[in-house]
């Protein structure tokens, strides 16, 4: 039997594991309290040995490290959307360097106890209009795409050098978060998008891949137009696989030879709605259908929301292990 880390490993570098995989980004604190009995944290605010109890009691295959994000989006708005590139205030090297020993602390137990363990940074887009507003991200788009690559720049370096740091950390792949897209597809138009990601996210996946480490990239929204990009820059996984705007079973029968999936069991459904047998049908039927062949995790939509009744996860996962074997 394959331990989590050699499991999640396997997808990854696309080879068949003994069993799919299952891990979330982000657990909310009502499952990690029923879990662990630690009330109003969620992942990200646990202490590493907590992380990876709350891994291993879930029945995960791997446990994911949050680095120190640069989304000065307080700053911005109050010097009124387009402030001076150098007035803007960095993260200080403490508290960077904070969340880079946790990260590696994380590594250290969870390779003790058989995990795999990925450093969650930010890519070179969602940052950018989620720390200048929407509304001010659009104007800029037109009224002055020059300053907006200048301070798209200047989020992106930050973020390319905690993805170097985190790799140092001995992770086993680095997660890209970077939502581009929503329902009907891209925020913006490719004319407009291309420019001002496609490259940087290039280099940054390259940062992880000269390494010799696989990437995953999270995104909301309708993957099909996005697909074709990512596999260019090499991501090797891609989530949460909503499946209000995406046909899981059709996207890995077009693209599932060239990058694996994650995710697709509704947090807005079941999990919220109904009840245990209600989930473990519908994940048991989900993971039957979408694991022939590999290149599939099972998770969640998006992550284990506030809205996600601890008994009702239990069976997700419980479904993963009871029909998620492959055979030999």
């Amino acid at each position: 039997m394959m331990s989590g880390r050699e499991r999640v490993g396997a997808v990854l570098r696309h080879r068949l594991p003994d069993r799919v995989p299952c891990y979330e980004v982000l657990v909310d604190p009502p499952v990690v309290e029923a879990t662990l009995g630690i009330a109003g944290k969620n992942t990200a605010m646990l202490a590493p040995r907590e992380l990876v109890d709350l891994a291993l009691r879930l029945g995960h295959d791997a446990v994911i490290a949050s680095l120190k994000f640069f989304r000065p989006t307080a700053f911005v708005q109050a010097a009124g959307g387009r402030p001076d590139l150098a007035s803007i205030p960095r993260p200080t090297d403490a508290e960077r360097d904070s969340w880079l020993e946790r990260c590696a602390r994380v590594v250290e137990i969870a390779h003790a106890e058989g995990l795999a363990a990925a450093a969650y940074d930010h890519g070179a887009f969602d940052v950018v209009y989620e720390s200048l507003g929407f509304e001010n991200f659009m104007y800029l788009v037109y009224d002055d795409p020059e300053y907006l690559d200048a301070y798209a720049e200047l989020l992106y370096g930050f973020h390319a050098d905690n993805a170097k740091r985190a790799i140092a950390t001995g992770i086993d792949h680095l997660l890209i978060g970077d939502d581009i897209a929503y329902g009907s597809g891209l925020f913006i138009a490719p004319e407009h998008f291309l420019p001002l990601w496609q490259e940087r996210e290039r280099a940054l996946v390259a940062l992880a891949k000269d390494a010799g480490l696989p990437v995953e990239f999270h995104t909301d929204g309708r993957l099909e137009p996005v697909l074709p990009w990512l596999i260019d820059l090499g991501v090797d996984l891609v989530n949460p696989v909503e499946p209000y705007c995406n046909d899981l079973l059709d996207l890995k029968r077009r693209f599932g030879d060239r990058i694996g999936f994650r995710g697709n069991v509704d947090v807005g459904g079941n999990l919220t709605h109904g009840t245990p047998e209600d989930v473990y049908v519908e994940t048991r039927r989900l993971v039957e259908a979408a694991k022939p062949g590999g290149n599939y995790v099972c998770s969640t939509s998006h992550s284990v929301t506030a809205s996600v009744r601890p008994e009702n996860y239990r069976a997700l996962v419980r479904a993963v292990h009871d029909h998620g074997g492959y055979a030999g």
